[in-house]
């Protein structure tokens, strides 16, 4: 089975879970020998490592950029598509909306089939109602498409849903052990740093919860690709009162053991598809605060106050609540962080791209 991966590119800003997933099933299919070729369609380095039996094909090589953004979609349409005919890819694989627009066309009126992901909330992404009525119309053209929680599965109309399955993120294996000492006072967020993360809510929680925590620090790692959106925060820290124990930390490759040790990972996004720095925060033992998003995959992950703990949206007093509670008792934050943990076998990289591989197969044979 040859399967073409379309992607924008394999790593630097912008870069996150999506594309880290998709490297990681290419991966896995890889190794059980299928033939596994990655297209993209931007220069960059490489945030994650690509088996080395895949094929990394730059498509940005075949034609010329230019300044008109509706010229350089058709050039790469055209690319994509032609790529995936002269060498025989079955199956095109495009994860996130952007990328289902190339994998569909790529396919359309050929033998090719096209297997689509959904990796955020479909109500929110993108923001204007007429590019999600779009990419609507381009997944009723899909042969399967794949969705991390039921919630995303029931914004779209039947047609969709009837070709659809549900799949999670998987864990990777490569995590470090879950910590079982004294925690740090630390408050720590791992994500891109965009609006949907709301992390001006996780400022306001942590400015509340200093009041009665003077001795914590709070981190946040990851880089941007909206720059003026993190200058606003970065201004905004420095109205609050906690601003000399708050920090921005940026990318950083070995994240997960620079926050194995801290006190508690706090999410505040408005929106999510399924949070892959919840995951791999609960997967490594954090005792974990996460927001309500209407996607539902927080609930279909946490067990409220088992495994993890979830607040409402938009809402700094609840979070900076919780955060107390895990700060003040200790049993919370044992049991939490012992609970959590569990995650890593329910959602092993195993049982998750196994389920991919059963897919695609299928694809192949029906």
């Amino acid at each position: 089975m040859k399967i073409g991966f379309i992607m924008t590119k394999l790593g630097g800003p912008g870069w996150g879970g999506a594309h880290k997933v998709s490297v990681l099933i290419a991966n896995y299919l890889s190794i059980k020998k299928h033939d596994v070729t990655i297209v993209v369609s931007e220069d960059s380095g490489q945030d994650f490592p690509v088996d080395s039996n895949i094929k990394i094909v730059n498509i940005t090589k075949t034609y010329r950029q230019s300044r008109y953004r509706f010229l350089n979609l058709i050039s790469k349409l055209y690319h994509f598509r032609k790529y995936c005919k002269e060498n025989k890819i079955d199956i095109v694989v495009g994860l996130t909306s952007n990328m289902a627009v190339y994998s569909v066309f790529s396919c359309v009126c050929s033998p090719r089939r096209s297997l689509l992901s959904e990796r955020t909330d479909p109500h929110f992404e993108p923001s204007k109602a007429i590019l999600r009525f779009f990419r609507n119309c381009v997944y009723m053209l899909a042969d399967r498409v794949v969705f991390q929680t039921p919630g995303a599965r029931n914004y779209y109309p039947r047609r969709v849903r009837n070709r659809s399955e549900i799949i999670p993120n998987p864990i990777s294996s490569n995590l470090p052990e879950p910590y079982n000492g004294d925690r740090d006072l630390r408050v720590v967020n791992f994500c891109r740093i965009a609006k949907q993360k709301n992390l001006k809510v996780l400022l306001d929680a942590f400015d509340i919860f200093f009041k009665k925590h003077p001795q914590y620090k709070l981190e946040i790692y990851g880089d941007t690709k909206d720059p003026s959106y993190k200058s606003y925060l970065e201004e905004y820290v420095k109205t609050l009162s906690s601003k000399n124990h708050i920090t921005f930390m940026g990318a950083c490759k070995n994240i997960h053991s620079k926050v194995l040790t801290a006190k508690m990972f706090v999410s505040s996004s408005d929106y999510e598809g399924l949070s892959n720095s919840m995951l791999e925060a609960m997967a490594i033992g954090l005792p974990v605060i996460v927001t309500d998003c209407i996607n539902g995959g927080e609930r279909m992950c946490i067990d409220n106050y088992t495994n993890g703990i979830i607040v409402p949206t938009k809402d700094a007093h609840a979070t900076a609540s919780a955060m107390n509670e895990i700060a003040n008792d200790s049993n919370i934050e044992k049991t939490l962080s012992s609970n959590a943990r569990l995650i890593r076998y329910e959602l092993s990289e195993e049982k998750i791209l196994s389920r991919w591989l059963n897919l695609l197969s299928d694809m192949e044979n029906g």
